[in-house]
């Protein structure tokens, strides 16, 4: 019973938003006449990769006992993504409760990706914040229109950043209390790391100053470590076995991203690298290194937001192009996809010298985060690289958290604002965007429109509430939010 009632509101927040999320996604179309496939086409005028159904033809396959060989989408192997959300989806599977297979698929997966709010749950319940401070934090992440699109175009990043997240929330759980990992949190911050990695193995890059930290405080005795990792070559192990005997070379990850070789062909990940940089001079491997960092930081803040998409004179209308331009910026920079959370950076500056502990360890995970980062741009074979679709989820989500944490330490009408700012750039930029699709035929579902609008508005109202009658961060005793077991 303990434990329900730590998860109960948590998983109404997910209900709800996912809902909210959903309603927004279908909209345009008759969710019961359109596939899997509807956020390859939803939000942009060019149809955009089909990394979100790769799990779903992965265990669609193993259902229909379907040969993987061919798998699918041109020259894609099975062995190519790993298979968690795939088996995830496998369970349901058999059950369908209504409509299309490809209904349910996105249905569940979007669930899936939606477990974000889990995560910051649990690392603001870490962080010893009261239940009103989150309910603040999640108000000025739930409007965002990086968490809406990501969470209906349902390739498993977010679902392995929330695994790595409640691994954080176990570190950060030892460093408040300061004391060592106990058996029980290596365990299950182990866990964490092997389920992220099965989500997606871009996950490892949210973990270098974590790692690095954990050896700084001694927290991982050598016995621990050694369950920690007996426990990731339990996850990893078997799926390399795959990787290796079944559909090799279960490689073209690794190589296109550290290497960058795209093409399918024999060479092995060590060899393609060495390959790749003999190729150039030091000055040249400098340079696309540094134009990873220019690309992180993107071309600008607060979601490249432009005046210019709004005509208010004369006969008041939306500009298309400028609207997909911002929609685009937001999806591929993370300097951008961060859009008006980047004020907090301001607030970071006004509060830092606070003397709660939230704020700290907002500062630690809001620099662990821009380090691994960097890690990444110099990692990453380049140049300008590091899309915010190459990255580790993980590392957003710990930027817009902490970002969050900062900006709710100031005046309630302040973080109340910047709600309102995610609010209006999701509904004008990403809400109204009508797309024609050969596939199928795009008209408003009023239902759903008001079923968004409803949702959307109480939200802002629930959240505004807390903003304005919240007790103020510098005088929070009570009301504690209990830890996620």
């Amino acid at each position: 019973m303990e434990f329900l009632s730590q998860v109960r509101s948590p998983l109404l927040y997910l209900a709800v938003v996912g809902s909210l999320y959903l309603a927004v996604l279908f909209v345009v179309a008759d969710p019961f006449k359109v596939g899997q496939d509807l956020t390859d086409w939803r939000f942009f005028s060019s149809v955009q990769p089909g990394d979100n159904v790769i799990p779903w033809y992965f265990a669609e396959k193993i259902y229909d006992r379907q040969p993987l060989i061919p798998f699918c989408c041109g020259n894609w192997l099975s062995s190519d993504r790993p298979p968690l959300q795939a088996g995830i989806f496998l369970f349901y599977r058999p059950l369908r409760l209504f409509g299309s297979a490809g209904l349910n698929y996105q249905l569940v997966t979007s669930g899936l990706q939606c477990s974000w709010i889990l995560g910051v749950w649990s690392l603001l319940s870490a962080m010893d914040l009261s239940r009103r401070r989150v309910i603040q934090v999640l108000g000025l992440l739930v409007p965002s229109a990086f968490f809406l699109y990501n969470t209906v175009y349902t390739w498993p990043k977010l679902l392995a950043a929330t695994f790595i997240i409640f691994a954080v929330s176990t570190f950060i759980t030892a460093l408040r209390e300061r004391r060592s990992v106990t058996t029980i949190e290596t365990v299950v911050g182990a866990i964490c790391v092997g389920l992220a990695i099965m989500a997606h193995p871009g996950s490892v890059f949210s973990l270098p100053v974590f790692a690095l930290a954990l050896l700084y405080m001694r927290g991982l005795p050598l016995r621990q470590l050694a369950v920690a990792l007996l426990i990731l070559a339990g996850f990893s192990v078997p799926w390399q076995l795959y990787q290796h005997y079944f559909d090799p070379p279960g490689n073209r990850l690794l190589k296109m991203h550290l290497a960058g070789v795209g093409d399918l062909d024999s060479r092995s990940f060590g060899q393609s690298l060495k390959d790749s940089y003999s190729r150039l001079r030091w000055d040249q491997i400098v340079d696309y290194k540094w134009l990873n960092v220019e690309y992180l930081v993107g071309p600008t803040p607060f979601g490249g937001f432009s005046l210019k998409a709004f005509h208010l004179t004369g006969r008041p209308h939306l500009d298309p192009v400028e609207l997909e331009r911002m929609r685009m910026t937001q999806k591929e920079y993370i300097w951008s996809a961060l859009g008006f959370l980047n004020l907090g950076w301001f607030a970071a500056i006004y509060v830092r010298k606070r003397s709660g502990a939230e704020i700290r360890y907002s500062l630690y995970l809001a620099s662990a985060a821009l380090v691994n980062l960097l890690v990444w741009c110099v990692v990453l074979f380049g140049p300008a690289q590091t899309m915010t679709t190459h990255s580790s989820y993980a590392d957003v989500l710990l930027l817009a958290t902490a970002l969050a944490v900062f900006l709710t330490a100031l005046p309630g009408w302040i973080p109340l604002l910047v709600m309102l700012l995610e609010s209006l750039n999701t509904a004008l930029v990403w809400l109204w965007f009508m797309p024609a699709s050969p596939r199928f035929q795009t008209s408003i579902q009023t239902p759903l429109l008001s079923f968004a609008i409803l949702t959307g508005v109480g939200l802002m109202l629930h959240f505004g509430r807390a903003y304005l009658y919240g007790t103020p961060a510098r005088h929070e005793h009570t009301d504690r939010v209990p830890a996620m077991a």
